[in-house]
């Protein structure tokens, strides 16, 4: 969970940046054009093209993500494993809501669950991992121990 709550927070600084870059890009290109100054004409066209281009794709892109994160925050914290419930509880359709579990499973967001008829189970006896240095039961795969800070491997977990 905590690699798909950076992604969406890296995907939200990279639109509100895109966000910005269009309208600096216009003053910087009014500027660098009625001063003289080629670089800041270039600067300002590029961050144009930038802005109008990749900010809409930004924007889609951070609130797919972010509903993807509200979705496997219910299955992981509120214990939401069946499908049917899932689409009730978010106003979908079975279909789209068996399509978005699959999806979290498919990038890896979703470990240690497998969708069969519509219900999420467990694959593993036992879902939650212990740090090998001070003991820490960890409820899902991380790169360090949020105890102790000791770097972990997966092979190690």
């Amino acid at each position: 969970m905590q690699y798909l709550k950076q992604k969406v927070r890296n995907r939200f600084i990279l639109a509100l940046i895109l966000s910005v870059a269009l309208p600096g890009g216009i003053l910087m290109t009014i500027f660098g054009a009625t001063k003289g100054m080629t670089w800041m004409l270039v600067v300002g066209i590029v961050c144009i093209v930038a802005g109008f281009y990749g900010c809409p794709i930004a924007w889609v892109t951070y609130g797919t993500l972010r509903n993807q994160k509200i979705l496997l925050r219910s299955i992981v914290e509120d214990g939401m494993y069946n499908v049917a419930d899932i689409a009730s509880t978010y106003g979908m359709k079975p279909a789209q809501a068996d399509s978005n579990v699959k999806q979290l499973i498919t990038n890896g967001y979703l470990t240690g669950f497998k969708l069969v008829d519509g219900v999420l189970r467990k694959t593993q006896k036992d879902s939650f991992y212990q740090c090998p240095y001070c003991g820490t039961r960890l409820e899902e795969y991380s790169l360090k121990c949020p105890n102790c800070s000791a770097p972990l491997e997966k092979k190690s977990l």
